[in-house]
């Protein structure tokens, strides 16, 4: 497929040898015996506390139905693209149920149906990238893992699928050779280590923010207790890099300070060729926020550094040259802003 923007990369559709069909089980957070460690410190936790609402009871948290888990799990057609001498593609963990109030307070529950588009909800995946260079295997992004989160509001995140679908792109969590965490959200740090906190990718170097890592290890912010053992073990060895400034990762690789969402939010920028490809995070939790002033994401930290990160990544996806994805952009589809509105580089 003809790419649209000069010099921008080169993408076609994934085939179904690419990404076969696949399932697997999903299981309740509280049936897993995750405790959150401190108070949860993202807005959706936030929000739903400072309304008085407390914990709603199990029979009132807008349990999904299993229809809507099975629609929602559904085999996944991605791309591949190749910029320069790399290779780009992504992997989805599982899917995120949004709803409007997610990015504003005050939006209708019917705002924005091209988007809220399954009774009032957005089915948006949880998404990670696959970087090939030569020898190594760089992993953006490390998914929820194997659980079933609610969020207030009747919003939700499955994960489970992220080994599955890196051997769909023929990769071993043995082959892995760095993983860049974005942030330290949950939904971004779940495969990482697994319930005994030992690495999920063993021979993985992981890079992140190093005011994440104030944040979320040292200091307030939620993080499940195997998470913070794993990140624990790994505290002054060379399988832990804490950045503080934009970092080369490898030859066409950068992690771009975007703080924000996160005390520490990374971007990561992939450029070779002239071609370059910002790999957003949460930075932009989803075009939607590009369209309505004042959408902004209920999980960002600091809201007012988080649109300032927004807007300087904005001036990059405008420019001509560069597209963008975030981990949960509709079907992580990327795109490029043109005349201030989003366009996606691939058609459904």
């Amino acid at each position: 497929m003809a790419f649209p923007l000069a010099g921008a990369g080169s993408l076609r559709p994934a085939t179904d040898q690419d990404h076969p069909a696949s399932s697997a089980g999903v299981r309740d957070q509280g049936c897993a015996g995750r405790r959150p460690r401190r108070r949860p410190d993202s807005c959706r936790a936030r929000r739903h506390q400072a309304a008085g609402a407390g914990h709603a009871p199990r029979e009132h948290r807008g349990r999904p139905q299993q229809s809507h888990l099975r629609a929602g799990m559904h085999a996944w057609q991605g791309w591949r693209m190749r910029v320069g001498e790399l290779e780009l593609c992504p992997v989805s963990d599982g899917s995120f149920v949004a709803r409007p109030r997610y990015f504003d307070d005050d939006a209708h529950p019917g705002a924005r149906p091209d988007v809220f588009d399954r009774d009032g909800a957005a089915w948006l995946p949880i998404g990670c990238f696959v970087i090939r260079i030569g020898d190594r295997v760089i992993l953006v992004d490390a998914g929820l893992g194997p659980e079933l989160q609610y969020l207030p509001d009747d919003m939700y995140l499955v994960g489970g699928q992220l080994l599955t679908g890196l051997r769909a792109v023929d990769v071993s969590p043995g082959e892995v050779s760095d993983i860049v965490c974005t942030h330290l959200h949950t939904d971004h740090v779940g495969w990482l280590f697994d319930q005994h906190a030992d690495p999920v990718f063993a021979a993985a170097t992981i890079w992140l923010g190093a005011k994440d890592w104030d944040h979320f290890v040292d200091g307030p912010g939620e993080m499940a207790a195997h998470i913070e053992a794993g990140f624990r073990r790994c505290a002054g060895t060379p399988r832990l890099r804490l950045l503080n400034q934009d970092t080369p990762v490898a030859e066409g690789v950068t992690a771009v300070m975007t703080p924000g969402h996160t005390p520490g939010h990374l971007s990561v920028m992939v450029e070779s060729g002239g071609s370059r490809v910002l790999l957003l995070g949460d930075a932009i939790t989803c075009p939607v926020q590009l369209e309505e002033p004042g959408w902004h994401s209920l999980g960002d930290i600091d809201p007012v550094l988080a649109e300032r990160s927004r807007q300087r990544l904005c001036l990059w996806l405008a420019d001509g040259r560069t597209i963008g994805v975030g981990a949960h952009f509709p079907e992580l589809r990327p795109g490029h802003l043109a005349t201030a509105e989003w366009q996606p580089v691939l058609s459904r």
